[in-house]
C-alpha cells in the first residue's frame, strides 16, 4: 500500500506552526534573553529549512507569494528565553525530518491549503525572529499609527535563487569514508569536501574561504550526529536572502541512487 500523509497530520502541523508563529509574533519587539542569539538563529534556520521542505511537496505554475500577518505586539515587553527558542528549534527540526522522511508519500486532495498555511506561518516566524535581532526602534514625534497593510514576501527581503529541491546525500562507506583523522583530529575527507563544493557550485553558490570553513565544520558535526541506519541530507535554502545549508536525516535507501554521494 502506498504511503500517505493524512489530512489530520497536515492540519495538526499547520495548527502547531500557526501557534508558534503567533507566539513569536506577539513578542517580536521584545529582547532576547541570555544566550538567546544562538537559539534564535537555530530556530530561524530550522524554520527556513522546513519552509523549503514543505514548498517542495506541491507543484505550482509560478512561485506563490508568501504573506505574513503579525499579531499585535504584547505589552509590556520582556525577554524571550533561550530555552523556549531552543525548544522551538528542536520541534521545527523534528517536523522537518518527518516531512523529509515522507517526501514520496501521497498527499490528500486538500493538501495545498495546508502547505500554503504552513509556509505563511513559517515566513511570519522568520520575520518575527529577524525583528528580535534588531534594536528597539526610537520613538518619533509623530506617534500616529501606521496603516495596517498586509505584508508580502517582498517585505522579508531578497530571496536567493537556489534549487530548494536539490539535495546532497552523504553516506559513510568503507571505500570512501566521509571523515579522516589527522594527528588525532577528525576532519572531512578531501572527497567529502569536494562533494560539498561541487554541490554548491552546481547551484552557482559562492562562499568565501571563511564561509566554506564554517560550512565544513557544520557538516563535520552533522556527520558525527548522523543516527545509525540513516544518511545525512544537505539542502540549500535562499529564503534568508543569502544561500545557507541545512541538514536532515533520512533512512538509508530512500533516495534515488543517482543523487547519493559516493
Amino acid at each position: 500500500m502506498e504511503e500517505q500523509i493524512t489530512t489530520n497530520e497536515l492540519e495538526k502541523a499547520a495548527r502547531n506552526l500557526e501557534r508558534l508563529a503567533a507566539f513569536l509574533g506577539e513578542r517580536r519587539t521584545w529582547a532576547l534573553g541570555s544566550g538567546g542569539e544562538s537559539a534564535a538563529t537555530a530556530t530561524r534556520e530550522a524554520a527556513t529549512f522546513l519552509a523549503d521542505t514543505v514548498a517542495g511537496m506541491i507543484e505550482v505554475d509560478e512561485p506563490a507569494g508568501v504573506t505574513t500577518r503579525q499579531p499585535e505586539a504584547l505589552q509590556p515587553s520582556g525577554d524571550v528565553s533561550a530555552n523556549r527558542l531552543q525548544k522551538f528549534a528542536d520541534f521545527l527540526n523534528d517536523l522537518g525530518d518527518w516531512f523529509s522522511n515522507h517526501g514520496e508519500a501521497e498527499l490528500p486532495e486538500n493538501a495545498d491549503s495546508y502547505v500554503l498555511a504552513m509556509r505563511e506561518s513559517l515566513a511570519s516566524a522568520c520575520e518575527a525572529i529577524d525583528q528580535l535581532f534588531q534594536p528597539p526602534a526610537q520613538s518619533s514625534q509623530d506617534d500616529s499609527p501606521l496603516p495596517q497593510e498586509p505584508l508580502t514576501s517582498s517585505d522579508l527581503g531578497p530571496v536567493a535563487a537556489v534549487d530548494a529541491k536539490a539535495s546532497l546525500i552523504l553516506e559513510n562507506n568503507f571505500a570512501r569514508p566521509l571523515l579522516e583523522s589527522f594527528k588525532g583530529v577528525k576532519e572531512l575527507s578531501s572527497h567529502t569536501r569536494g562533494q560539498i563544493d561541487d554541490f554548491l557550485a552546481a547551484q552557482s553558490v559562492k562562499f568565501d574561504q571563511a564561509e566554506s570553513r564554517r560550512l565544513h565544520d557544520k557538516v563535520l558535526r552533522w556527520i558525527e550526529a548522523t543516527p545509525e541506519g540513516r544518511v545525512l541530507v544537505i539542502k540549500i535554502s535562499g529564503l534568508s536572502g543569502k544561500p545557507q545549508a541545512y541538514s536532515s536525516y533520512q533512512p538509508k535507501g530512500t533516495q534515488p541512487a543517482k543523487k547519493k554521494a559516493d
